[in-house]
């Protein structure tokens, strides 16, 4: 039931409507904080929930996107229900100044038809709700002995309810909703930066454990037998302070059982004198690239001892073993040709493992030919197998082959097979290799290898290396 026709002119001279959209525009207008602090809120969210998600290397770019743009939707979505929720509760000034004229000027109506709600004003009468919550102040009471009229539920007074009923009801409790923000926002922001904490704890974790791992590495490299830190740096200050002790081991004829040739090999010293370990030594240098260093220091040692026994008349050739590594370097293929003029080429014999001469090039082939034309001559040491042309290795100059005793008695595996020891050395023999066994140390090993037709052994049997004085490097004429 309504008052439209019955309500007097307004004293202000303005209509009815127009003052109620009046009052609803300026309504709006005075909610649009709320809805910018509802947008920043459920941007922040987005943002912090990408932000989260990047520190996980497993999520994608188009994941995290999407689950920032599910964030901002979902806050926005809840905001927009608050407010439609909002809006048709709270009753506006001109309703309630309008409902005012009408006690004014119709004060011997029925209460009933004074109180009874405006349809365009207000919804419909929900079910009365028994709340101890104060009555609002809009609520007239009747007159005596008239019925009690429904009232309009203020929207301070319907949150009071809520709060109630949810506090009431069995469960996990509600909060009283804050329609100016969204009750998800804070929520989904908290649990990113949460979640954002928790990454942070792992990752720093993770790094305290790489770092823990660093320090042990690097504490066990002290101990470490193959490349002790340090080792590289003192090699090179031996090499330039020339500290080496040379030592010669002399390889045995065996139907002379005399020394027929000798192999040259040096000792480095620190500086306080000690000799470093030279396997150690050996791959400190070759991870620092100090290889040619190493092999050039030793070619001049032996064109010195090779002269010093053409001096004496005595027909011998010293063995270098040198690494493939070193023939392209300039410096030492200077000392090697230095040490062969020196020499007089046929005295010098360069040896190479078979691996480095398993992985020669055309610029190694072509060193070895020229130095092969000035009569340096080569041999190869460690075979292991014969899966390699040596045939061709003698028309570039190779005239050794050395065998440890072990693998000769095992006999050598080839493409076809197995070759047992006797067809090991006939093989040498035809292609014109000579033959020298190492590590014979005692007389049964060599009574062993005696009937395989072997002209060269060396090992501790026939003396180890020994240490070659200082003198007879300086001066080739000495004495020795």
């Amino acid at each position: 039931m309504t008052f439209h026709s019955e309500l007097p002119a307004d004293p202000t001279g303005a209509e009815p409507d127009t003052e109620i959209l009046r009052a609803d525009t300026a309504r709006e207008e005075a909610s649009w904080p709320v809805d910018l602090v509802a947008l920043i809120a459920a941007s922040m969210a987005a943002l912090a929930v990408h932000t989260a998600l990047r520190m996980h290397t497993t999520v994608s770019t188009e994941m995290r996107l999407g689950a920032a743009v599910l964030a901002f939707g979902a806050l926005a979505w809840v905001h927009i229900m608050l407010r439609s929720e909002a809006s048709p509760v709270a009753p506006t000034k001109s309703a309630n100044a309008r409902a005012k004229r009408v006690k004014k000027v119709r004060p011997t109506e029925p209460a009933i038809k004074a109180t009874s709600p405006d349809p365009q004003f207000t919804r419909p009468a929900a079910p009365a709700v028994v709340s101890p919550a104060p009555r609002s102040s809009a609520q007239t009471p009747s007159p005596a002995g008239s019925a009690r009229a429904p009232s309009t539920v203020g929207f301070e007074e319907l949150q009071t309810l809520v709060a109630e009923l949810a506090r009431s009801t069995p469960g996990p409790k509600a909060v009283t909703p804050d329609p100016d923000t969204p009750p998800r926002a804070a929520s989904i922001a908290a649990e990113a930066r949460a979640f954002g904490r928790a990454l942070d704890e792992s990752h720093a974790a993770h790094a305290a454990a790489l770092s823990r791992a660093a320090r042990i590495m690097n504490e066990q490299a002290y101990l470490d037998p193959v490349n002790p830190p340090g080792l590289a740096a003192e090699l090179a200050d031996a090499l330039t302070a020339e500290r080496m002790t040379v030592y010669l081991e002399p390889v045995q004829q065996m139907e002379s059982d005399r020394p027929r040739h000798y192999e040259i090999s040096v000792r480095f010293k620190a500086a306080d004198g000690v000799e470093m370990p030279h396997e150690q030594l050996l791959a400190a240098a070759r991870a620092a690239g100090l290889l040619p260093r190493v092999d050039a220091a030793i070619i001049p040692r032996a064109a010195r001892v090779a002269q010093h026994f053409q001096v004496r008349g005595r027909d011998t050739d010293i063995f270098a073993r040198v690494h493939g590594t070193s023939l392209p370097d300039q410096e030492f293929r200077a000392e090697v040709t230095a040490a062969a003029i020196a020499a007089d080429g046929g005295a010098l014999i360069l040896s190479f493992a078979q691996d480095d001469v398993r992985g020669f090039g055309r610029v190694h082939w072509m060193i070895l030919s020229t130095l092969s034309e000035m009569g340096v001559r080569f041999g190869i040491e460690s075979v292991t197998d014969l899966d390699m042309d040596f045939g061709m290795l003698k028309r570039h100059g190779f005239a050794f082959v050395k065998l440890d005793k072990d693998v000769l008695l095992d006999g050598l595996p080839a493409p076809g097979g197995t070759i047992a020891s006797a067809d090991v050395c006939r093989h040498f023999a035809s292609l014109g290799l000579a033959l020298i066994v190492s590590h014979i140390d005692d007389e049964a090993a060599l009574a062993r290898i005696l009937g395989f037709g072997i002209l060269f052994g060396q090992g501790a049997l026939f003396g180890g290396p020994r240490a070659v004085r200082a003198d007879l490097l300086t001066n080739a004429s000495a004495a020795a």
